[in-house]
């Protein structure tokens, strides 16, 4: 039975790079679109994408490398067992001579008996001054201990009182100092979680019955006092800023978020739109439409490899991708840079191509490049697809 590596005629100490040069290059030749009815062709390019799915992930990469050495090391035959040491044994050293300087020792009961005294005193004396520190220790021990006790009890019920009358900022606050007095205290932690568990809910159910001016304030006591408030928390908090009318605030969250994610498409497509419907800055724009592009190219390249665009499937890539194009075609459209606006369409039209605006605005890219008759077949489509806009165009540029 053939090995992933095998499959994709690579050794095992492949490099991710060379790993992927091979799969797009068994993939591309393989693929059933160029050898239709070949069923052979079709199981090989299964076995080749399989192959790819593993040893692309580094982690079922070693569970698959470690399978094979077990396999390996299990057929392995015995160790011959080894002959038994004809090595000499160490010489035993010489044994000492009784006494060291040469004569004996001759005792005095007398000096021992005065030495012993001596010795017992000094332990005594030492056991006294070490009973006495720790008696001192414990004490001041106690006393912290006691004072501690007090100022917990004192701050945790004026935490409480807060939260009765609904203050949750200042029993936060003083949870917070809790916390730093006693880190694993149980009732704390548990109340505090009990806070946030009320935070939460408040601030998703006004969240979504669209009522933002409401779920604000608890999204910002969330990421306030909750150290590990996840993500999703600050993009909601900057949709709730752009329903309420505050772009400088919802870019602000944006661009936190940015930093906490970088890698997302989504970050960077609604830091687009709030440029372009909100701010008008449709150049500011474009700069994150084209890095949310590069993002996705670099997605397409890291699992399909260079040859993407040959096996990409568009009903399983997410909305996301759909709408960096289309942005990429309205911001290149205002720019004038209507071959790019084509492009961007063409992509989009593959990804989505049951979405009208997306024709609408390919015909309006083919109209100021002056080619009317693709820009009218643009609006045809759209038009079927219910396009009232795309209807009007027509009657006044295509009849």
């Amino acid at each position: 039975m053939q090995t992933h590596y095998q499959i994709l005629g690579i050794p095992e100490s492949a490099t991710p790079e060379q790993i992927r040069q091979a799969f797009k290059r068994l993939a591309v030749q393989y693929h059933p679109d160029k050898n239709p009815n070949n069923p052979q062709a079709e199981e090989v390019f299964k076995q080749v994408n399989a192959a790819y799915q593993v040893l692309s992930d580094p982690e079922q990469k070693s569970r698959y490398d470690l399978q094979l050495l077990y396999r390996r090391t299990a057929t392995r035959p015995p160790r011959p067992a080894q002959a038994p040491s004809t090595s000499p044994k160490p010489k035993r050293p010489k044994p000492r001579p009784p006494y060291p300087f040469g004569f004996p020792y001759t005792r005095n009961p007398e000096r021992e008996k005065e030495g012993n005294k001596w010795a017992l005193g000094t332990l005594l004396v030492i056991a006294l001054v070490v009973i006495a520190q720790v008696n001192i220790k414990n004490y001041l021990e106690a006393r912290d201990m006691e004072a501690s006790l007090a100022l917990r009890d004192t701050l945790f019920q004026q935490s409480k009182s807060f939260y009765e009358v609904g203050n949750y900022d200042s029993t936060l606050f003083y949870l917070d100092s809790l916390t730093s007095l006693r880190k694993y205290d149980t009732m704390v932690n548990r109340f505090k979680e009990s806070v946030f568990q009320e935070l939460n809910f408040r601030a998703e159910y006004y969240f979504k019955e669209g009522d933002c001016a409401q779920a604000l304030p608890y999204f910002r006591l969330i990421r306030t006092y909750q150290a590990d408030a996840n993500s999703i928390v600050l993009y909601k908090m900057s949709l709730c800023f752009k329903n309420l009318g505050k772009t400088d605030e919802a870019l602000s969250s944006l661009f936190k978020l940015e930093k906490q994610e970088p890698s997302s498409v989504l970050v960077q497509n609604e830091i687009a739109l709030l440029y372009t419907d909100y701010v008008g800055d449709y150049t500011e724009a474009l700069s994150h439409y084209e890095k949310a592009a590069d993002l996705i190219v670099q997605e397409y390249t890291d699992f399909y490899g260079k040859a993407y665009a040959l096996v990409v499937d568009p009903t399983k890539t997410p909305e996301a991708h759909y709408d960096t194009h289309y942005g990429l075609a309205i911001c290149y459209t205002k720019a004038k840079k209507y071959k790019e606006a084509l492009n961007a369409c063409t992509w989009a039209i593959f990804l989505r191509p049951n979405y009208a605006k997306t024709y609408e605005i390919e015909g309006l890219g083919y109209f100021e490049s002056q080619n009317l008759t693709e820009a009218c077949a643009s609006w045809k489509k759209a038009e079927d697809l219910a396009s009232e806009t795309a209807a009007n165009w027509r009657k006044q540029y295509c009849q």
